[in-house]
C-alpha cells in the first residue's frame, strides 16, 4: 500500500521553515541510509550500527512495518539489498570499506531511487550521512536530484558537517521535507529526531477496497472504508479521488488520537470502465498531509453464454441446460440459475434443471442466468409450450345425423384438436370435410353433424399444442341412432287396427308407442291392436333401436276404428250461373265426407257445398249425392238435372237521336241474346224492356245529362256502355242591346254587345233586307251622302231567334268639309252608368250630345258619363262636332242599355260524400248565368248548372269549396267556405280478450248489386271472425262461397274478405238496408282497426 505524507515541521537546529512535502505514510516505511565511505566516515558508520537497534525497536512499538536499505558511496555507490532484519543491516554496515575522498553522493541518491523496488504503499525515507559536499560523476545536480526525490515522494533527511556541507545538505533536506542534523551530535539523538518526525505524521490505512479487489455487478454504489488516527489528536481532513480525478468526498474527523473507521461517500462503479483503477485518499492535519492509495479492478460486464438449450419438453415437464464463462472477475461460486414458469432453481453449480407438474399445451418462459463474482448477471428467456395431452373420447349423446363428443384431458381451452370421423375431418361448425382441420372446442365438446342414421363411425382425436406438435391419436367406435321407421299405416276395423311399417336394415328391433304406452318388439314390421270399440281413436308411434340406443319416433298416427255408415242426404239445392253451378246440401250426422256424382264421375268432398266451374253456358249437367264415413257410404239421392245460364249479351252502343232545349232522345242498337235493356239516366237505373230508345223530357236548357245502357238476359247483364254526356240546348238568346252607330259620307257602322249563347246575328235594314253577321260589327257600305237608314238586330242560336232590337236610325254625313267622322267610339256600360268616349276630331273642335232627345254641349270634352241610371234601362245618344265653320251632322248614334244587377252570392250549399266522391248542390240565383266553384283554394271550375260532382278522391280526405255566381255584369263575392270529407274506411274498435262484438255493413240507395262489392280488412292476430252473418242460426265461418240461407257470397282469407250480394234489382227501384252483421271476438285486450272499402 502506497502512502504519501506531507511534512511541515520546524527543525530545532534551523530558524527557516521546512517546505511541506508529500511523503509516504508511516504504517509501512522503507528507510535507506546513504553513507559516505570516505576515510573520514568510519566513526559515523559505527554510530549508525550501534544505534540502529533502538531506532527499529521504536518503529516496531508503533506498529510501523519497515525495511532497511544501505548504499555507501565514494567514487561510485555500492548498493546493499533491502532487508527487514536489523542484524543483516548491521552486517552490511560492517562490510563497508572506508577509504578514498571523492564524494559522489548525488549518484548514490539516484541509485537509491533506481535500484530498489519499494512497496507500493510504503513511505520512502532516505538518510544522507556525509561530512563533505556531494557531487555526481553522472551529471546529476542538486536541483535534478531534488526533483527526482519529489517526483517519487521521497523524504530526504541529511546529516552533515557545519562549515563543510551544511548549506548544500540543508537545501536538499528543506526541498524534500526532511531534517537537517549535525553529524557531530550524538547519532542516537539524531535517530530519535528522525523517529519523531515519522511518528508525528497522521496514520491512514485503506480498508476497502482491498488491493486488486473486483468491483461492479450488483454493487454499483461502493462505499470506500479506511482507518485513520493522529498521534497529536489533530483535526483531520479526509478527501479521496479515483484515478486522479475530481474530489469525490471531503470530511473532517476529530478526536483522532484514537483510531477511527471512516466510511466515505459511495462512488458509482457503473461510471467506471472495466479494468484497473486507483483510489487515492488524502488525510491532512495542521502540519502534515498523508496520502494512501489502493489499486482495484472494475467488472461491469455480464458473463458470456456458452450454451443454453431446452433439452426436453413433455406434456407436464420441461428440462433445460446452460453454461457460461466470464473474462472479468470470473464466475461466482454458484454461478447458474434457471426459471421455468414460476419455478426458480436458485443459484447453483449444476448446469441442468427440470420442472414437472406443468400444464399441457401452455406457454412457459424458460430463463437461463449466469452471474460473475461481483454480481453481473447474464439472463436469456425463451418461451416454450408444453406438449398437448392426448385426449380421451367420450360420447355424450348420439342422434340420427349427429353425435355430441367430449374430449377429456387437462389441455387448456384454447387447445386445437384434429377430430376424424372415419376418413373425414370435423370442422368448427361440426360439419365434415375432406380437408384436415384443427379446431378449438367450446367446453371441449362438439356436435358432429352431417352423419347418416343407423351407422357405425370410427371417431379419432388428437390434440396439437401451440407449436403445432401433435399428440398420439385415440379412437372410439360410435353408432348413430336409427331413423324413424317410415310408412306407419293402420288398417282399422270395427274392433281392431292392424299396423305395419317399413323395416330398417341393421337395427336390433322396434319400440311401438300405443296410446302413449311403449311396447318393445323384436325385429318385426307389423302389429295388430285388438279388443277395440267402434269409433274410438288410438294413437301410434314407432321407433327403431340399435347399439346406439333408441332412435327417433315416427310422427304420431291417430287411427279411429270404423263407425256405422251414414244416412242418405237430402237432394241438394242449387244456384245456376253461366259457367258454374253451385250446389248446397244439409250435413248428415255421422258423415265425414260426401261423394258427389257429377255427370257420372264421383267427386269426394268434406264440405256441404260444391261449385261446378268451367262450364259452357246453356249446357246440361247431372248430379247425385251420397254421405260417406269410414264405415261405408249411404245410397245416392235421386238424379238432379240442371242447365247453365247463357252468356250475358254484348254491350249495346248508345247514341243521340234528337235534342232541343227541354228534351234529349237517345237510342241503342238491338244486341243478340238480349231479353231486355237497362238505361241509367243521371245515375238512376230504369228498365227499358225490349225498347231501343228513350226520350228525356222536361229538361232545363243548358243542363248536362249522362246516359248509359246495358243489355240483360238470364245469364246476367252486359257491361254498361261508355257514358254519353249530353247538354240540352240553351234558351233562345236575348235581343242585342247597346247598339252604337257611326257614319261617314258613304257608310254606316253598327256595333253591339255580345249576347250570351248567340251563335250569330241578323241585321234588318230599312224593315226589308235581312243579313247574317257572325261577329259584333256590321258596316253598311256604298251609301250616298245624307242618306238615312233604319236598322234592327237580333241574335240567333240553335233554339231560335231573339226579338228585334230597338230600331236605330243613322244618316250618312253630307258632302262638304264640315262633316266629321268619329273614331274609336267606345261605350262602358254598368248597371247604373253609361260612359261614352271617342278620339278628338281636330284641335279646337267642340261637341254636342243629344241624350234621350235632350241636347247638351260638351265643349272640347271627348268623354260623357251618364250616371244615376237604373239597371236594364235603355237610352239613345247622338254626337256631333262643332267647329268654327259651324255644326256637323250627327256623326254617331248609339242605343245603349244599362246592365242588369249582378246576382246574389249562393247561400244554401248542400254536400253529400261517400268514400271516393263529394257532390255539391245549391239554389238557383236570380240574374246568374254561370257559377264558379273553387276547389281547395286552387282550382276553379265554371258551370252553368247548380250542382257539381268532385270524383276520384281518396277515402278519409277533406276538401274545401267556395261558390260564386256571375253574369255579364260582374261576379259575386265567394260564398262561405264549406269543408267536406270523404268517408273513411277505418273503424277503431276497443275490446277485451274473449269479448265479442258485431260489425254491420249498411248500404243506401243501391240500384244495382251486379258490379258492387265490399272488402273487409282486419288484423287476424288481434281479431277472429266467429260468424260472417249474425242473422242466421248457424255460425258461418267458411270464407269462400255462398253463406247458407242468404244471398251473400264471400271470397277471401283471414284478414281480408270480399262480400258480394247475389240480388237482382228491378230497374227504377233502389235498395237500402243491412248487407250483413259480422261477429268478431277479441284475441287480446286492446284496440284494433277494421277497414271497409267498396268499389262504388
Amino acid at each position: 500500500m502506497k502512502k504519501i505524507i506531507t511534512l511541515m515541521m520546524a527543525c530545532l537546529l534551523m530558524v527557516t521553515m521546512i517546505r511541506p512535502l508529500e511523503v509516504q505514510g508511516k504504517s509501512r516505511i522503507d528507510i535507506v541510509f546513504i553513507i559516505d565511505r570516505s576515510g573520514s566516515m568510519g566513526n559515523d558508520i559505527n554510530s549508525v550500527r550501534d544505534n540502529i537497534d533502538t531506532f527499529v525497536n521504536r518503529l516496531t512499538q508503533e506498529n510501523i512495518d519497515y525495511r532497511l536499505g544501505l548504499i555507501s558511496y565514494e567514487r561510485t555507490p555500492t548498493v546493499y539489498a533491502m532487508t527487514t532484519n536489523v542484524n543483516t543491516f548491521k552486517s552490511n554496515l560492517n562490510s563497508i570499506n572506508v577509504s578514498g575522498g571523492i564524494e559522489n553522493g548525488l549518484d548514490a541518491i539516484k541509485a537509491a531511487l533506481d535500484e530498489y523496488t519499494y512497496y507500493a504503499n510504503s513511505v520512502k525515507y532516505f538518510v544522507l550521512i556525509g561530512d563533505e559536499r556531494v557531487y555526481s560523476q553522472e551529471g546529476h545536480t542538486d536541483n535534478s536530484i531534488i526533483r527526482a526525490l519529489n517526483d517519487e515522494g521521497v523524504i530526504l533527511t541529511t546529516v552533515g558537517l557545519r562549515g563543510e556541507n551544511d548549506v548544500q545538505f540543508k537545501n536538499l533536506a528543506n526541498q524534500t521535507g526532511g531534517l537537517y542534523l549535525d553529524i557531530t551530535r550524538n547519532f542516537s539523538a539524531s535517530l530519535m529526531e528522525i523517529f519523531d518526525q515519522i511518528h508525528r505524521m497522521p496514520n491512514v490505512e485503506i480498508l476497502s477496497p482491498t488491493t486488486n479487489q473486483w468491483l461492479g455487478g450488483s454493487n454499483q454504489n461502493f462505499v470506500p472504508s479506511l482507518k485513520v488516527s493522529d498521534p497529536d489528536s489533530d483535526l483531520l481532513t479526509i478527501t479521496y479521488n479515483i484515478d486522479g480525478g475530481q474530489e469525490l468526498d471531503r470530511r473532517q474527523i476529530s478526536n483522532s488520537f484514537q483510531e477511527q473507521i471512516v466510511n466515505l461517500s459511495a462512488f458509482n462503479v457503473a461510471q467506471l470502465s472495466d479494468g484497473n483503477h486507483t483510489l487515492e485518499v488524502t488525510v491532512s492535519d495542521t502540519m502534515d498531509s498523508v496520502s494512501d492509495y489502493v489499486n482495484f479492478r472494475v467488472d461491469n460486464t455480464e458473463p458470456i453464454k456458452n450454451r443454453f438449450d431446452i433439452t426436453s419438453v413433455g406434456t407436464n415437464n420441461i428440462a433445460v441446460t446452460g453454461r457460461a464463462t466470464d473474462n472479468g472477475s470470473g464466475l461466482a461460486a454458484q454461478p447458474y440459475g434457471f426459471i421455468i414458469g414460476s419455478a426458480n432453481s436458485g443459484w447453483r453449480t449444476n448446469t441442468s434443471y427440470g420442472v414437472n407438474n406443468l400444464t399441457p399445451n401452455t406457454s412457459y418462459n424458460v430463463t437461463f442466468q449466469a452471474r460473475d463474482t461481483v454480481g453481473n448477471v447474464f439472463s436469456e428467456t425463451v418461451s416454450r409450450y408444453t406438449l398437448a395431452q392426448p385426449p380421451n373420447i367420450d360420447v355424450q349423446s348420439t342422434g340420427l345425423t349427429d353425435m355430441n363428443v367430449r374430449l377429456n384431458d387437462d389441455n387448456p381451452s384454447h387447445t386445437q384438436y384434429e377430430i376424424m370421423v372415419d376418413n373425414q375431418y370435423v370442422q368448427a361448425n361440426g360439419q365434415l370435410s375432406n380437408t384436415p382441420q384443427r379446431i378449438a372446442l367450446n367446453n371441449k365438446s362438439i356436435t358432429i353433424q352431417g352423419l347418416e342414421a343407423n351407422t357405425r363411425y370410427n371417431v379419432k382425436a388428437r390434440a396439437y399444442n401451440e407449436e403445432q406438435i401433435a399428440t398420439s391419436q385415440n379412437t372410439l367406435n360410435v353408432y348413430t341412432k336409427p331413423q324413424a321407421p317410415s310408412e306407419l299405416m293402420g288398417t282399422p276395423m270395427q274392433e281392431s287396427i292392424h299396423l305395419q311399417w317399413q323395416g330398417i336394415e341393421g337395427v336390433q328391433g322396434y319400440v311401438l308407442e300405443l296410446n302413449q304406452n311403449k311396447i318393445q318388439l323384436g325385429n318385426v314390421t307389423s302389429y295388430t291392436h285388438t279388443g277395440l270399440s267402434p269409433e274410438t281413436t288410438h294413437s301410434y308411434r314407432i321407433a327403431a333401436y340399435n347399439q346406439g340406443g333408441e332412435g327417433a319416433f315416427s310422427e304420431t298416427v291417430n287411427i279411429t276404428t270404423l263407425p256405422y255408415p251414414p244416412a242418405q242426404p237430402n237432394v241438394p239445392t242449387y244456384t245456376l250461373g253461366k259457367e258454374e253451378i253451385a250446389l248446397q246440401w244439409q250435413a248428415v250426422p255421422g258423415a265425414t265426407s260426401y261423394e258427389l256424382e257429377v255427370n257420372g264421375e264421383i267427386i269426394s268432398l268434406t264440405s256441404t257445398n260444391y261449385l261446378h266451374k268451367g262450364l259452357t253456358p246453356e249446357s246440361t249437367h247431372t248430379y247425385r249425392l251420397r254421405a260417406v264415413n269410414a264405415g261405408g257410404a249411404s245410397s245416392f239421392t235421386p238424379l238432379l238435372t240442371l242447365t247453365t245460364y247463357p252468356y250475358p249479351p254484348e254491350t249495346p252502343e248508345l247514341s243521340l237521336s234528337d235534342i232541343n232545349k227541354n228534351m234529349i232522345q237517345v237510342q241503342w242498337e238491338d244486341v243478340e241474346k238480349a231479353e231486355g235493356y237497362h238505361l241509367m239516366v243521371n245515375g238512376v237505373i230504369m228498365s227499358m224492356g225490349s225498347g231501343l230508345s228513350y226520350t228525356h223530357n222536361n229538361l232545363v236548357p243548358l243542363s248536362t245529362h249522362t246516359y248509359q245502357v246495358r243489355a240483360h238476359n238470364l245469364g246476367g247483364q252486359s257491361l254498361w256502355s261508355a257514358p254519353l254526356e249530353i247538354q240540352t240546348y240553351p234558351e233562345e238568346p236575348d235581343y242585342p242591346k247597346n247598339i252604337m252607330g257611326t257614319a261617314s259620307q258613304d257608310s254606316i257602322t253598327l256595333t253591339w254587345y255580345l249576347v250570351p249563347y248567340a251563335e250569330y246575328y241578323e241585321i234588318e235594314i230599312d224593315n226589308n233586307t235581312v243579313k247574317r253577321v257572325d261577329d259584333l260589327t256590321f258596316v253598311h257600305k256604298g251609301l250616298n251622302a245624307e242618306e238615312q237608314h233604319t236598322y234592327r238586330v237580333r241574335a240567333v242560336n240553335v233554339s231560335g231567334k231573339s226579338d228585334w232590337s230597338i230600331p236605330v236610325q243613322v244618316s250618312t254625313l253630307p258632302k262638304g268639309n264640315n262633316n266629321y267622322a268619329l273614331t274609336n267610339v267606345a261605350a262602358i256600360v254598368t248597371n247604373n252608368q253609361i260612359t261614352l268616349s271617342w278620339d278628338t276630331v281636330k284641335d279646337g273642335a267642340s261637341y254636342e250630345i243629344e241624350v234621350d232627345g235632350q241636347l247638351q254641349s260638351l265643349g272640347e270634352d271627348t268623354l260623357y258619363r251618364h250616371s244615376g241610371l237604373e239597371p236594364n234601362e235603355f237610352h239613345t245618344y247622338k254626337i256631333r262636332v262643332i267647329t268654327e265653320s259651324g255644326s256637323s251632322e250627327w256623326c254617331a248614334i248609339l242605343s245603349l242599355s244599362t246592365l242588369p244587377n249582378p246576382p246574389d252570392a249562393p247561400e244554401h250549399i248542400y254536400a253529400d260524400a261517400n268514400l271516393y266522391q263529394i257532390e255539391l248542390r245549391w239554389d238557383v240565383m236570380d240574374r246568374a248565368t254561370a257559377y264558379d266553384v273553387e276547389i281547395d283554394g286552387d282550382e276553379i271550375i265554371t258551370l252553368t248548372e247548380t250542382q257539381f260532382r268532385h270524383q276520384g278522391l281518396e277515402p278519409g280526405t277533406a276538401h274545401s269549396y267556395r261558390i260564386r255566381a256571375k253574369n255579364m255584369t260582374d261576379v259575386t263575392a265567394w260564398s262561405q267556405a264549406i269543408v267536406v270529407a270523404t268517408q273513411t274506411p277505418d273503424y277503431l274498435v276497443q275490446y277485451e280478450e274473449g269479448e265479442t262484438f258485431s260489425f254491420t255493413i249498411l248500404a243506401n240507395n243501391i240500384q244495382d248489386f251486379n258490379q258492387l262489392y265490399f272488402v273487409l280488412e282486419y288484423d287476424p292476430n288481434e281479431l277472429e271472425i266467429v260468424d260472417l252473418f249474425e242473422g242466421t242460426a248457424k255460425k258461418d265461418v267458411n270464407l269462400n262461397g255462398l253463406i247458407e240461407e242468404t244471398s251473400i257470397i264471400v271470397n277471401g282469407q283471414e284478414g281480408k274478405i270480399l262480400f258480394m250480394v247475389d240480388l237482382n234489382m228491378i230497374p227504377g227501384t233502389s235498395w237500402s238496408g243491412e248487407i250483413t252483421s259480422i261477429v268478431f271476438e277479441g284475441l287480446n285486450t286492446g284496440e284494433s282497426s277494421i277497414k271497409l272499402l267498396t268499389n262504388e
